[in-house]
């Protein structure tokens, strides 16, 4: 599960980044709210005497449940496997794999028990990763925005840009490799003496003198 965390999370960087040009390009995106003026008179609490005790901190404003139920169902279609029906389905598959390793190293297992709780351990840890990635991405975006990112995911673009995600993040992946790694050695590319190819003619060994079968004469 920690690998569709990664995955999940890999998306959302890539799809805030691709939908913020759509909407900045669109003029949705609001303008950076303008710094707070600071007020040379002294404020109230400064011409108070400190107590030596902390101020208590205001509670954290609760988010939007209509943004948070939004931004589910934008991650849930811009990542098909966050879905919980697309999970369960992949836990339907691996469960039963997973009981028979376990099978193997205890026979006594109960296997359909084993398999019960692997699949409620991991439909619970995929619905609490859906939740936290949905609040937080509620906090980044207006009810009308997370609208129209659901709109623009339904669309052929969308759809397409959902479809082409993994194999582009793979590619770069590949190409950001291939520039780490040093080039292989010519000497390695190109070997110099004989050529020793796989499934080929090899060099012959030099043939042993083989012993005479001519009999020997008699009474020697």
């Amino acid at each position: 599960m920690r690998r569709i965390h990664r995955n999940v999370a890999a998306g959302i960087c890539t799809a805030t980044a691709a939908f913020c040009l759509v909407l900045g390009a669109a003029g949705v995106l609001a303008a950076p709210a303008a710094a707070p003026s600071v007020s040379a008179a002294p404020s109230a609490a400064a011409k108070a005497p400190s107590s030596g005790k902390a101020a208590p901190t205001a509670p954290a404003k609760p988010d939007d449940p209509a943004k948070v139920a939004a931004a589910k169902l934008f991650v849930r279609l811009y990542r098909p496997r966050t879905d919980p029906l697309n999970v369960a389905a992949m836990l339907d598959r691996t469960a039963p794999r997973m009981a028979a390793a376990a099978k193997r190293n205890d026979p006594k297992l109960d296997v359909k028990a084993y398999t019960r709780n692997v699949k409620a351990r991991g439909m619970e840890h995929a619905m609490l990763v859906l939740d936290i990635q949905a609040h937080v991405v509620s906090r980044h975006f207006t009810l009308a925005e997370l609208n129209q990112l659901i709109a623009f995911c339904r669309s052929p673009l969308g759809q397409k840009l959902i479809a082409q995600t993994p194999p582009i993040q793979f590619e770069v992946l590949m190409e950001e490799r291939n520039k780490r790694m040093p080039p292989l050695p010519r000497q390695l590319l190109h070997p110099s003496g004989p050529p020793m190819l796989k499934g080929g003619p090899q060099p012959a060994s030099p043939a042993s003198p083989k012993a005479s079968s001519a009999p020997r004469p008699a009474g020697k």
